[in-house]
């Protein structure tokens, strides 16, 4: 069985992965840089701020649980 830390930083990596993918995939299949490249900056912008609060958010629940035991 995985330790704890081990399985929150494989959840964190699988969600980053999930993100990037969805916010990158659009720009590189998209060829005409026009009215959507600003669309999929702004999605790109959401994914850095989602990805940065959940990183947040499972560092500290990961601190919490190693205080815990």
């Amino acid at each position: 069985m995985l330790p704890f830390n081990s399985i929150i930083n494989e959840i964190i990596r699988s969600e980053i992965d999930i993100i990037y993918t969805n916010a990158f995939g659009d720009i590189i299949r998209n060829k005409n840089y026009t009215i959507s490249f600003g669309y999929d900056i702004l999605r790109l912008l959401y994914a850095f701020i989602v990805t940065y609060s959940f990183c947040r958010w499972a560092i500290a629940l990961t601190f919490a649980f190693q205080r815990i035991n």
